[in-house]
């Protein structure tokens, strides 16, 4: 393991703060933030809401008042690559990625794709609730 990737790991286990992206499963995540008392700021990303679980929603990922932590994302797998890519843009730290339709359904090459798209950022999943 690359030392970036270490601490990318360690990002995604101990985050200052999280981005949660999608929606009515980024609010479950928001919900279990709440129930556990996870101190740090949770920062939802959706284009559409105004707020998810009583948070402020940010329109787009670079929208984010700094790089998240980590990163729960439930997209539509057409979206989550370009996603990966933009949150690696930024450095964010790791991604539980929810999404399904990688590799389970035999695209080999989405799969590759979204694991290159992730570079040295920790990534779990996809189909992975984290």
């Amino acid at each position: 393991m690359t030392p970036a990737r270490r601490q990318n790991l360690e990002r995604l286990l101990k985050p200052r703060h999280v981005a949660l992206i999608g929606g009515r499963d980024a609010e479950v995540v928001a919900g279990e933030c709440a129930r556990i008392g996870y101190p740090g700021p949770v920062w939802p990303v959706n284009p559409r809401r105004d707020e998810i679980g009583g948070h402020k929603c940010f329109a787009a990922i670079e929208d984010l008042p700094e790089a998240p932590d980590a990163v729960f994302l439930a997209i539509p797998v057409e979206a989550a690559i370009d996603a990966i890519a933009r949150l690696r843009a930024i450095g964010a730290g790791g991604i539980v990625c929810y999404t399904a339709g990688f590799g389970e359904v035999g695209d080999d090459e989405a799969e590759a794709a979204l694991i290159e798209a992730a570079g040295d950022m920790a990534l779990v999943g996809p189909n992975c609730y984290g």
